[in-house]
């Protein structure tokens, strides 16, 4: 396969280790120095997916928020009866949660400077349908005129306010949260750190439901099944298991590979299967215990959680090591991060990789993140699924899967036939 062309997207003045998708076109990016005076600064951003002149995009900040340390890892919530969205962000040992409240930022001054509204839910949602209406009426490209039209129009915004934090990791030395997720079905987020417990908060209180020591070494990896059934830990001792929701641990997951080396568990994600989110399957990466000359294979494996988390699939997946993934929301692409920096996607359903970026980051992949799989998204990005990159060389990278020409059923049926009629009419007409 020919290496493919990323695109440049964004860049911010800061070292990158989270992004998350907000919406269609926003997504929200965390990191920083940390506490040295390096003169780097501690933020969460967000930022917009616009459409430029030539069919690109590009991503715009329209919300920022300046932390106390650098933000490693970090996940949005949709809590229940809110009005408004929610960060959990880890800095050091603590889960420290934002508000994120929706805004209409209307141009104020003739020099671009903007005023913030804040806007009922009704309000966003009546201008995405705006912006999506927009977007299908013409989606092959936006015009300069059409650029500068939209900068003296209404654009959603976001208004980041601290709202509580909790201590989640109570390690003796060097305590530190290390992964974030939410079970939105039951409103709980689970937390791992340095101290290898798996802990449960309920929101909108954030009380502790439960804490279980999962691993005898620190917690990587969170991944929860997309009807809040199961819960997923990845740790440093090498294991992944399976747990419920009252920490109850279910199974410890295994798989035979076609080597006899050591290997561990890097990440883990689930995805829904054909659209229908009451089926799903998890898929893990694994990485060589250690490094040996020649370089041992990664592998991506593929379970079905409905079948006892047994393993439908395994995928040698090259020599680089893995160091982040993530799964569209239509659960149709599997994206992979690497250490070398390169980016790649595969189709969840076979595991044959489809696209691959060779050092796209300078340095190794910290995150990565599927925009929606929407139209108001795809005619945005002219593309049928857009895979964004992150990394501490402060860039966002763009890996895109273009439209794929498809065939109805008809039209392959038709074309049967007719091809047939024409065999038909060259061996009458030859005799035979």
């Amino acid at each position: 396969m020919a290496p493919a062309k990323d695109r440049l997207v964004g860049r911010v003045d800061i070292p990158l280790y989270s992004i998350n998708a907000v919406s269609e076109r926003h997504v929200v990016v965390a990191g920083g120095g940390g506490k040295a005076k390096t003169g780097v600064a501690n933020k969460i951003e967000v930022l917009e997916v616009v459409p430029e002149e030539k069919g690109t995009f590009t991503a715009e900040v329209v919300a920022s928020y300046d932390t106390s340390d650098a933000v490693m890892n970090a996940t949005v919530c949709q809590i229940k009866d809110s009005r408004h969205l929610f960060i959990a962000a880890g800095i050091e040992d603590m889960c420290e949660m934002y508000r994120m409240k929706y805004t209409i930022q209307t141009p104020k001054f003739s020099n671009g400077a903007v005023k913030n509204h804040e806007a009922p839910l009704e309000n966003v949602a009546n201008l995405r349908k705006r912006k999506a209406a927009a977007g299908d009426a013409e989606p092959a490209r936006a015009q300069p005129n059409d650029r500068d039209a939209n900068l003296n129009s209404l654009r959603l915004g976001f208004d980041i306010t601290p709202e509580i934090s909790f201590k989640s990791d109570f390690s003796e030395k060097n305590p530190f949260q290390k992964v974030v997720r939410f079970a939105p079905l039951k409103g709980v987020i689970l937390t791992g750190g340095g101290d290898g417990y798996l802990r449960a908060w309920k929101s909108p209180t954030f009380n502790k439901v439960f804490e279980v020591k999962a691993h005898e070494g620190p917690i990587d990896d969170i991944a929860v099944s997309t009807q809040d059934e199961s819960i997923v830990t990845i740790a440093k001792d090498g294991k992944a298991s399976v747990w419920d929701f009252n920490g109850k641990r279910v199974l410890d997951l295994h798989v035979d590979l076609p080597v006899q080396d050591k290997y561990v568990y890097r990440n883990c994600r689930f995805g829904i299967v054909e659209g229908n989110k009451s089926v799903c399957r998890m898929f893990t990466l694994l990485n060589p215990a250690a490094y040996r000359r020649p370089p041992r294979p990664t592998y991506i494996v593929k379970w079905n959680p409905h079948k006892g988390f047994m393993p439908e699939k395994i995928k040698e997946a090259g020599v680089d090591c893995f160091s982040t993934m993530a799964v569209s929301d239509d659960g149709v692409f599997i994206g992979v991060g690497r250490l070398s920096g390169a980016v790649e996607i595969y189709i969840s359903f076979s595991l044959e990789r489809i696209y691959v970026c060779e050092k796209s980051h300078s340095t190794f992949v910290t995150g990565l993140t599927f925009l929606r799989s929407s139209r108001e998204t795809r005619n945005l990005t002219q593309s049928d699924a857009t895979l964004i990159s992150i990394s501490v060389d402060n860039k966002l990278k763009a890996h895109c899967i273009p439209p794929q020409s498809s065939m109805s059923v008809l039209g392959i049926v038709c074309f049967f036939i007719c091809f047939m009629i024409l065999v038909y009419i060259v061996l009458n007409v030859l005799g035979l």
